[in-house]
């Protein structure tokens, strides 16, 4: 069991963000303190929704309140996806430094996944170009990154059109692991993701499904923090992961939201269905 911090998005209705990344993790057996970076009544995608943004103060004295508590002396990890402000940014990156130093100093592992949620590549950017900018300076602090293509090339600046594009621009962000969903599949009719490290790279193939709702990025990210956490044994997180994934996708095709809660039991899979595939180098 590790203990996680999650700063993302939250929504009253429905499994996207911190709404989703936050059941995943503890079905998967982990204790989680969430802070939400804005409240939505639901995913914008269903339409305008009521939303407040969290003041960059509210959650810098949230954060300042848990830590004087002793409450996150014993974070093993940070999860961040969506921000709505750039001073958010601000304060995750000074929270995640403070963290790094003090699990250092107190000989503790300790992991900062970035979900760097800019855009895709149906809509371009859908952040204020001063959120993109600084998502770049944060995500430079992650252990792991989890972009889909349109993040991955906007961050490294380079294209991913196929899977040896995919691996190089990757390697260019200099993070020991990026996770690249939505990469280049090996065949028509299925659905990849790719785990990159400055020596390895692996691939692992699902059948690929229409019509599923979103947030599938922030479970998958959530997944694969989950199952690292367990056995620090990368290559396993991504078929566990993948596979969890590809079930609750499967479970809710054509549905409004993810049907994550019926289907909790996919989230932890006795052992991984899909075969990886080494893509090394």
């Amino acid at each position: 069991m590790a203990n996680i911090l999650c700063l993302s998005s939250q929504v009253a209705r429905g499994h996207v963000g911190n709404s989703a990344a936050v059941f995943t993790l503890q079905r998967l057996g982990h204790e989680v303190m969430a802070l939400p970076t804005t409240l939505l009544s639901h995913h914008p995608g269903h339409g305008r929704p009521a939303a407040r943004v969290s003041e960059p103060a509210f959650l810098e004295a949230a954060l300042s309140s848990l830590e004087e508590k002793g409450w996150l002396a014993d974070c093993d990890a940070v999860l961040t996806g969506y921000f709505a402000h750039p001073e958010q940014l601000d304060i995750a990156a000074r929270f995640i430094a403070r963290r790094r130093k003090e699990a250092a100093e107190s000989k503790r592992p300790f992991l900062y996944l970035c979900d760097p949620i800019l855009g895709d590549e149906d809509t371009g950017l859908y952040v204020p170009e001063n959120i993109a900018s600084g998502m770049r300076a944060l995500g430079a602090l992650a252990d792991i990154l989890t972009p889909n293509p349109f993040e991955l090339s906007h961050l490294a600046g380079l294209p991913c059109e196929d899977m040896a594009q995919t691996r190089a621009a990757a390697r260019a962000l200099k993070t020991p692991y990026v996770l690249a969903t939505s990469a280049p599949p090996p065949e028509p009719g299925f659905a990849a993701s790719v785990l990159v490290s400055p020596f390895h790279a692996w691939r692992c193939s699902t059948p690929f499904i229409e019509d599923v709702p979103k947030g599938t990025g922030d479970l998958i990210s959530a997944l694969f923090l989950g199952h690292f956490l367990e056995r620090n044994e990368p290559a396993h997180a991504l078929a566990l992961a993948s596979d969890a994934a590809a079930a609750i996708i499967a479970a809710s095709r054509g549905a409004e939201e993810l049907r994550l809660i019926a289907n909790q039991d996919a989230l932890r899979p006795n052992a991984p269905r899909f075969e990886l595939e080494d893509l090394q180098p």
